[in-house]
């Protein structure tokens, strides 16, 4: 959940910059032939290749404790790009509960969804939704969507909205998402209380300084 959440705050931000219209990739980052990931994307490298992309693009050896960030080391191992490596992440690490918030779904629904559709990765049924190419499932689903945020919204420009852009608004608005980005920033500041005392805030501290949140762990910070 933590590292959904960071990649969740980071994905905001570059919503927040542009409203472009969706442009398909131009390299197929998820039907790769990778040299160091099977095709369910299993990481089987080498130690001393692993050991030499972290020595040469400078990675903190430290930091690599998780399943991403060793894909990170593996995709630089490959592609050698950080622009690459970053965008080979996000479509690799694209999550079903990802396409939900911006069809406001839940995971389940979504997952039976590309059961049905036959669909074994989430950032295809993503770009399915952006072209569905006269599949008429996915053509209800975006407009019952487009449907309902017009009548929540009363925006006219979502009549015409191409489907990318009207899913990040959806995406934006989602109530789920939005007490995400509460949780994020009360993460934050909760953090930043500790760097400067050396402790977490007690009850008083949380009231004056605007931080309760009213969850029982709900500051309690990951080791």
């Amino acid at each position: 959940m933590k590292n959904y959440l960071i990649s969740l705050f980071l994905l905001n931000i570059f919503m927040a910059l542009a409203q472009n219209t969706y442009v398909p990739d131009e390299f197929d980052y998820l039907n790769h032939n990778y040299k160091y990931l099977d095709s369910n994307f299993n990481i089987s490298i080498d130690s001393s290749s692993f050991n030499e992309t972290i020595r040469k693009y400078k990675f903190i050896e430290e930091r690599i404790i998780t399943y991403r960030d060793s894909l990170s080391v593996v995709l630089m191992t490959e592609f050698g790009d950080w622009r690459r490596t970053r965008i080979a992440e996000l479509r690799i690490n694209y999550s079903w509960e990802r396409v939900g918030h911006h069809l406001w779904k839940k995971e389940n629904e979504i997952r039976q969804l590309g059961k049905q559709l036959n669909i074994e990765q989430p950032y295809r049924l993503q770009e399915l939704f952006y072209y569905p190419e006269g599949n008429i499932t996915v053509i209800k689903i975006i407009e019952d969507l487009r449907k309902e945020l017009i009548e929540k919204f009363e925006s006219e420009d979502l009549k015409t909205m191409d489907n990318a852009n009207l899913m990040k608004f959806a995406f934006n608005r989602n109530p789920d998402v939005l007490n995400l980005k509460i949780a994020i920033l009360h993460r934050k500041s909760i953090e930043r209380f500790k760097d400067r005392h050396g402790r977490l805030p007690n009850e008083s501290e949380k009231e004056k300084l605007g931080l309760s949140c009213g969850a029982e762990n709900c500051c309690q910070l990951d080791n």
